[in-house]
């Protein structure tokens, strides 16, 4: 049977004011009025019977994730109590389903990005589906890079034309030489972090590779201890640096058919906002003079702008945000400097 693990565990602080501690990124609702959360669940269930899907979440962001995915079986939410990065959370979500499902697929993929059409992800999990269910393989879904970008983790294959192709390696994010070679060679893609795969045989691969994060869930699994009792002794490691990186021998990449961001910062929102003649992207009502390829939020207000290029401005009841676009993926580095009451 298959099945969908939906990562939900994240932070987001690059979209601060917006996202909390306790109102993550994955539950923020800019697009459509739907959170991202809400839009990857509608998108899996194009693929997947809900009744089959599963979401891995922060035991802190429990209220947010039960409004956000209410038709998910509360079974099938597991709650972390601290974060240990995606091996352990993906090894526990795979020990969860062998036990109810002996043959499971498992399509593993990020509470937060943004896909369209759904209709090529659709076809393009189906492929890979179809793959693993008759090969123990990895498969991971690569994007074609459209410029060379030094936020992503790259995936090279060989140069052959197919469906799959065999994965050579996995890279590190690169500098910006080294991504423009990527770019230049052509067989590079971005890491989507998008995986299928049987549930048996990522923990094959966990149990060569990380042998204590194994040993430690299949012990809390075996004697009926709870895992969230021992999720704080387990390994932090992703699962690209603890697997993908040392199981590429067994892995094959399907490049994507469709539109991709990981809407990793308020800049990524530009593709997604409408935007006026002077390319200002906003849900919100903006008056500009002089003013171009600006993203405003300000919900229930009017926003003049004057003389103004290249901004963002983000609006809430507490706390305002201007930043140039150049500098959007330092908004992170401002908080440590915030009072608790902020973050």
């Amino acid at each position: 049977m298959n099945h969908a693990v939906i990562l939900a565990g994240g932070m987001g602080t690059r979209f601060w004011p917006l996202s909390r501690l306790k109102n993550a990124k994955q539950f923020i609702r800019l697009i459509d009025n739907k959170s991202f959360l809400e839009h990857t669940i509608d998108r899996v269930g194009t693929i997947i019977d809900i009744p089959h899907v599963w979401i891995v979440g922060n035991k802190d962001q429990e209220t947010q994730l039960r409004e956000h995915a209410s038709q998910i079986n509360q079974n099938q939410t597991l709650l972390e109590p601290c974060g240990k990065n995606t091996a352990a959370c993906i090894a526990w979500a795979a020990f969860e389903l062998l036990k109810k499902d002996p043959d499971a697929i498992m399509i593993v993929l990020p509470s937060d990005h943004m896909i369209s059409p759904n209709k090529a992800f659709a076809d393009t999990i189906s492929t890979a589906l179809q793959i693993v269910h008759n090969q123990d393989v990895l498969i991971t879904i690569g994007i074609p890079p459209t410029f060379a970008n030094t936020a992503y983790g790259y995936i090279e294959t060989t140069q052959k034309n197919a469906v799959s192709l065999p994965v050579m390696a996995f890279h590190e994010k690169p500098n910006k030489e080294t991504a423009e070679a990527y770019l230049k060679k052509g067989h590079f893609y971005w890491n989507s972090g998008i995986f299928i795969w049987k549930a048996a045989t990522i923990l094959e691969q966990i149990k060569h590779h990380l042998p204590n994060l194994y040993a430690a869930l299949k012990t809390g699994i075996d004697t009926n201890t709870s895992i969230p009792d021992i999720y704080p002794t387990l390994d932090s490691i992703s699962i690209d640096y603890g697997i993908m990186e040392k199981s590429a021998h067994i892995t094959q990449v399907i490049p994507a058919s469709f539109t991709w961001s990981d809407i990793g910062s308020w800049t990524a929102l530009n593709d997604f906002l409408p935007k006026d003649p002077h390319n200002n992207a906003s849900e919100t009502n903006v008056i500009a003079h002089n003013s171009h390829d600006n993203i405003i939020h300000a919900p229930g207000k009017t926003v003049a702008l004057i003389g103004i290029d290249n901004l963002i401005v983000v609006d809430t009841p507490d706390a305002l945000l201007i930043v140039q676009k150049c500098h959007d993926q330092d908004v992170k580095s401002i908080m440590s400097q915030l009072p608790n009451s902020l973050k």
